[in-house]
């Protein structure tokens, strides 16, 4: 799904089918759940300008669980230096800017990469494409967008929470039990913070 949008956009769908009672054992929490529910059909597809990244089974888990550390470092601006080269990509952007990224961790060749560089007040979004060729490159793809979204950075910290408050939703009213859990109440408790 295309769409000339400027602004950032996850959009959740989920198809929820029926799920299996998980086999709860003693640490059974969040992380697993997010495993158990996947059967439902969960998915994202993030959008941005003409570009356009669906997010189903194990790139979807993934997403839901990088999502919120990406929004507490954007929302900390903190200089994790996940990934120091990364700034030469990007020699537009402000010096005091910091760079964090999301790259599809299954993919076996070319796989998406989301870059948020933030600012106290904006975050750009860049799509890029992880070369696998010499590794710690980024190249355009066919499919990325050149110019990045600019944006406020409430906005992306609001978007990636309202996305992760709808899933984990789904996920507790397939699995009830899970409210109750120290895991999940911390999770719950850490996007009510930002």
């Amino acid at each position: 799904m295309n769409m000339d949008n400027p602004s950032f956009r996850i959009v959740y769908e989920n198809s929820k089918h029926p799920v299996v009672e998980p086999l709860r054992y003693e640490d059974y929490d969040i992380v697993p759940a997010l495993y158990d529910y996947q059967s439902a059909g969960p998915r994202v597809t993030i959008q941005m300008r003409n570009y356009s990244l669906e997010l189903t089974d194990l790139r979807f888990i993934d997403w839901a669980r990088e999502s919120l550390p990406l929004a507490e470092r954007i929302e900390g601006l903190v200089d994790d230096g996940a990934w120091p080269e990364l700034r030469r990509f990007f020699p537009e952007l402000p010096p005091e800017a910091k760079i964090y990224h999301w790259i599809v961790a299954d993919a076996m060749r070319r796989a998406p990469v989301l870059v948020f560089a933030a600012t106290e007040k904006d975050v750009w979004i860049y799509s890029r494409t992880a070369d696998d060729v010499t590794g710690l490159e980024l190249i355009l793809g066919e499919w990325d967008v050149l110019e990045p979204v600019v944006t406020n950075r409430r906005q992306i910290i609001e978007e990636i929470c309202d996305f992760l408050r709808h899933y984990l939703d789904d996920v507790a009213l397939a699995f009830p039990f899970l409210r109750s859990a120290e895991g999940y109440q911390m999770y719950r408790s850490r996007i009510a913070s930002l």
